[in-house]
């Protein structure tokens, strides 16, 4: 089993078993400050796309995900539900499908896509690193980020 995190702006499914995903790859962030009362800082928006791939004997099985946005000392962050907030822990199943045509021991792919939406994700504090732990059975892969705090404006004059 191997586990391909993906983070990008967007992401979307599409036509024949694929992805799109929007400006693929970044590793660093501007965290947005938060004007409510407790303050703190959010992100703007983000897709992650985790891609499965399988060997043949785990194919066409259900297998589960998890991913989890953990902070520089593992801790794990905060989603934005409402009017709470709630552990960034994602929780799916992903069939793995056998490849069409391929010859029998082919290992197989299959993904999930995550939308979090801008002001989805609550950080205490900004500037920091932040990891996606994703998990699948014994297997785990690790996807880091740097969110910076935004430049001050410049005073002219």
């Amino acid at each position: 089993m191997k586990i391909y995190p993906l983070l990008g702006d967007a992401a979307h499914p599409g036509t024949a078993g694929n992805f799109s995903v929007l400006n693929a790859g970044w590793c660093y962030t501007s965290a947005i400050k938060l004007t409510a009362p407790d303050g703190g800082w959010t992100l703007p928006a983000q897709g992650l796309v985790i891609v499965v791939e399988a060997d043949w004997s785990d194919l066409n099985k259900t297998h589960l995900v998890t991913a989890t946005l953990v902070d520089e000392d593992r801790n794990c962050v905060n989603l934005r539900n409402e009017s709470k907030l709630v552990p960034a822990v994602i929780k799916a199943a992903v069939n793995v499908p056998s490849t069409p045509g391929a010859p029998n021991a082919t290992p197989g792919r299959g993904h999930l896509i995550f939308s979090l939406g801008a002001g989805s994700i609550y950080l205490a504090h900004a500037p920091c690193r932040l990891t996606w732990r994703v998990t699948v059975g014994a297997v785990e892969e690790a996807l880091s980020f740097w969110v910076n705090v935004p430049a001050p404006p410049v005073e002219v004059g």
